[in-house]
């Protein structure tokens, strides 16, 4: 409720379910979730989900494709830094 409130947004019963499962899947295996472009992947699922996980003892990583490297920090940074009163900052890496 607090990410509706601090981005004016409504989270759609298919986005908060997409999320419930990505946080506990009802399966123990590995599972593969799909959603049609501009669907709020990126601008409404993955900020939910970094503040449901990022508790206070756990560092949470958001691991995107380059194309989405900058769209996805700018989304994070606005999103979640006015939400949780923290900097949230962009660690790049390369795997060479």
């Amino acid at each position: 409720m607090l990410l509706e409130l601090e981005q004016n947004i409504a989270i759609r019963p298919e986005q908060y379910q997409v999320a419930m499962e990505m946080m506990s899947p009802a399966s123990s295996r590995s599972s593969v979730l799909q959603l049609m472009p501009g669907r709020g992947k990126s601008s409404i699922i993955m900020p939910m989900l970094v503040a449901e996980l990022a508790d206070g003892q756990q560092l949470v990583r958001a691991v995107v494709p380059r194309a989405l490297l900058l769209q996805s920090a700018e989304l994070l940074q606005a999103s979640l830094g006015g939400m949780i009163g923290r900097f949230v900052k962009h660690i790049p890496f390369s795997r060479r």
